[in-house]
Parts: structure tokens; sequence; C-alpha cells
């Protein structure tokens, strides 16, 4: 079985866990989320599954521009605002994370040791939630990996899957 990941997804400045509201893009849909949508009364949490597509989050801003995701992202509406976990398996996770740590340009053997290095710091922290109210392992800021703040690279793309299963 996959081993997920969830990544709490910080606000544009990396200062906040939460986000005024949301806008989301998902196979050309648009919607906006505010902390007072009808649909978080129901479940708490509105879910959102990629499938085989990506989840645009338009109120979004990262280093490369507005950022796309894998996997699920789940919303929870807070007192202070929006909570975004996006949910995923950890080598989809990593494709996303060894381009925001490290050039896609350096040598393939140094992108292959960085997803190593990258895949077993990720296990590591699965072992507990940094966040236990929201059952996620990480952030998404420099406070654990970068994760999503450079496209994805086919050269890091390799590197992750050439190591994949490699863990120190």
């Amino acid at each position: 079985k996959e081993k997920i990941i969830r990544v709490l997804i910080m606000d544009n400045g990396y200062q906040n866990i939460t986000h005024p509201k949301v806008t989301l893009s998902i196979d050309g849909k648009r919607e906006e989320i505010d902390p007072d949508d009808k649909r978080f009364n129901e479940d708490k949490s509105i879910c959102f599954d990629a499938g085989k597509q990506l989840i645009t989050i338009e109120s979004l801003e990262r280093g490369y521009g507005t950022p796309s995701y894998a996997g699920t992202l789940e919303l929870y509406s807070t007192a202070e605002g929006i909570v975004i976990i996006n949910e995923l398996p950890v080598e989809q996770y990593l494709c996303a994370v060894v381009p925001s740590e490290m050039p896609a340009s350096y040598e393939l053997e140094a992108l292959k040791a960085q997803a190593v290095c990258a895949r077993s710091y990720a296990y590591r922290q699965m072992e507990k939630y940094a966040y236990p109210e929201y059952e996620a392992h990480v952030n998404d800021s420099t406070d654990y990996q970068v994760y999503g703040n450079s496209k994805t690279q086919e050269s890091t793309n390799q590197a992750v899957q050439e190591t994949n299963g490699e863990a120190v």
C-alpha cells in the first residue's frame, strides 16, 4: 500500500496556517470557498479529490506563481479562516519537494541524493502529526521541507522514481 502524507498548506507569506478565503480550480471549474460556506456545517470539512488531475489554488502564490496539487485537498473552517490539508502519496509529494529544495538543473546524482534525503525526512515526520487537530504530518514551508514552491521538473521526477523506496 502506498504511504500517504498530509501536508498543511500555509498562506502566501508562510506566516499563518489559515487562509481568509480559498479559490480553487479543478478541471476548468472554479470554486470560491469562504469560512462560512454552508458545506462546512454538514461535515466540518470540505474535500476535493483531484483524481488524475491537479487542483489549482488560485488564491495562493508561491515562488513560481499559482500552485497546483495532486491528491486531495481538505478544507477546514476555523475562527481564524480556512485550513488547507493536501493528502497525497509520498512519492508524489517528493516530486514537488525535490525541485523546491534543489534546482532541477543540478546533476541527476545530486537530485537522487536529495530525493533519498527528502524521503527519509518525510517518513520520519509521518511517525506523528505536527498538526494533530488536522492529522497533518508537516506544512509546506521551511519549517519542514519546502513543498510546491517550484514547478515539478522531469529531472526531479526521474530522480524520485530512480530512488523509489530508498531511505536512510
